[in-house]
């Protein structure tokens, strides 16, 4: 299937450990993979060594302070949830140009 296509659908895809968190960064919504098949990004993104799901960012989920919430006992946003939420998306990004860079020397 064409990334184009998949509508984001978070969660329901190959690709989904290599987008950001929450509202930040989705690979289905990049133009740049609109017709790349998810196969052939993921093949792409796990080539290197420094890409794998396994070497993602910190989520939500593991923030002691909030326990995945983003809200801190008293209502307000959780920092560290923030922060983690920026680092993710900065390695989205960086996995997507890795990605862009190797497709458009394929061609």
């Amino acid at each position: 299937m064409k990334i184009g296509m998949l509508g984001m659908h978070c969660g329901e895809c190959g690709v989904i450990d290599f987008c950001g968190t929450g509202f930040g960064y989705s690979i289905c919504s990049d133009e740049r993979f609109q017709h790349v098949e998810v196969d052939e990004y993921k093949r792409i993104a796990e080539q290197a060594s420094f890409v794998s799901p396994t070497n993602n960012a910190e989520s939500f989920s593991d923030c002691e302070n909030c326990n995945g919430s983003g809200l801190l006992d008293d209502g307000q946003d959780c920092d560290d949830c923030d922060a983690a939420a920026e680092y993710n998306d900065e390695y989205a990004h960086y996995v997507a140009d890795f990605v862009h860079a190797q497709l458009t020397a394929q061609e």
